[in-house]
């Protein structure tokens, strides 16, 4: 069995790998599911990650975009001493290159977790109970446990596991697995 680095270099080199062609069709696919979901057309509150074009993760600009249009309370997170905190973001909202890389709010109200509906989430790898592979940060684990909310993991099928994915006790597993082919509840 892969450890966790071996399935992560393998994996952010296979997603890196990608052609644009895929990526901008899956990540369209992925919108639309989500769009139609009837988990996201009742949330009012969204967290939601802004992807990392270096990384190839699932585009989410234009979803975002597409929150905020439906009249969603839309926030991102902000990295700091404290861990992850949800800002509410609109149309003309400052974003700053932080040093993970990651685009974060330069100012904006912080929601309390408690507020949240719905949060989506990036991976790398995800299995059909809901453990996912991440970037070996821990902040959306540290985030998701002190979460009532629904989680749900956004990714491209072939990153879909068969076989479980090695999990620490400190993991939080996903409920929902979004890919460009279908919406997964998670076994649990």
């Amino acid at each position: 069995m892969e450890t966790k680095a071996q399935l992560r270099n393998r994996l952010l080199v296979w997603r890196k790998g990608l052609s644009g062609d895929d990526h901008s069709v899956w990540s369209r696919e992925i919108t639309r599911k989500i769009l139609s979901w009837s988990v996201y057309q009742n949330a009012t509150t969204i967290h939601c990650f802004r992807s990392m074009a270096r990384t190839g993760e699932v585009e989410t600009g234009p979803l975002i975009e597409q929150m905020l249009r439906d009249g969603k309370r839309v926030v991102v997170p902000r990295t700091g001493a404290k861990g992850m905190a949800s800002v509410r973001i609109e149309n003309d909202t400052v974003f700053e290159r932080h040093a993970l890389g990651m685009e974060e709010p330069t100012t904006g109200e912080v929601i309390p977790d408690g507020e949240i509906d719905l949060v989506l989430v990036p991976l790398l790898a995800a299995d059909r109970t809901g453990h996912r592979l991440g970037y070996g940060k821990g902040m959306y684990d540290r985030f998701l446990s002190g979460l009532s909310s629904v989680n749900a993991g956004l990714l491209f099928a072939p990153q879909l596991q068969d076989q479980p994915l090695p999990a620490d006790p400190h993991d939080v597993p996903l409920d929902w697995l979004v890919t460009e082919e279908s919406i997964l509840k998670c076994e649990s």
